[in-house]
């Protein structure tokens, strides 16, 4: 499984999910190369609508493995 977050450089710097990949939103059609071709994909955000948004992006470009965090990191309780 791969986790990616969408959260900003400074949420993800404040708390992050071990082995997650900090792809900010704007920036994930950018950087789809970088992304597993063969695992599934967990995008999340820090509430979950940029997570919604990252797998509607992702399933748009063809990634069919995609689920979503419900609730984003506010649902977690990790520290740094």
């Amino acid at each position: 499984m791969f986790s990616s977050t969408s959260r900003t450089p400074a949420e993800y710097d404040k708390v992050r999910l071990p082995h997650s990949t900090l792809i900010p939103l704007g920036k994930l059609r950018g950087r789809l190369d970088e992304l597993p071709k063969h695992k599934p994909i967990v995008a999340f955000g820090q509430i979950s609508l940029r997570g919604y948004e990252a797998a509607l992006i992702l399933k748009a470009a063809g990634v069919e493995n995609v689920r979503v965090l419900d609730g984003g990191m506010a649902m977690c309780r990790l520290r740094k």
